[in-house]
């Protein structure tokens, strides 16, 4: 029997990845960071969905800059958002 394959290492979007979503100017400019160190980050355009506090959020990417420490940090707009 020949050995078993090695698991895909998912590099997408937060697969196998630590990250960080920072929620301070949700509220006042309906805006969002998303931090990690993963070596993948995201393009300006790319959109994602993320729910709190009873309500789902899709986001677009406006900006990527680097971070301390060799990771990223990508500013994002919410464009929609839906109620739980």
């Amino acid at each position: 029997m020949p050995p078993l394959s090695p698991q895909p290492h998912d590099s997408g979007p937060f697969g196998r990845h630590d990250f960080e979503l920072g929620y301070g100017r949700l509220e006042s400019s309906r805006e969002v960071d998303i931090r990690a160190l993963a070596n993948w980050r995201p393009v300006v355009g790319d959109i994602y969905t993320f729910s709190r506090e009873k309500a789902f959020y899709d986001v677009i990417v406006t900006e990527i800059a680097g971070a301390d420490g060799g990771g990223w940090n990508a500013r994002c707009k919410v464009i929609d958002l839906q109620w739980i």
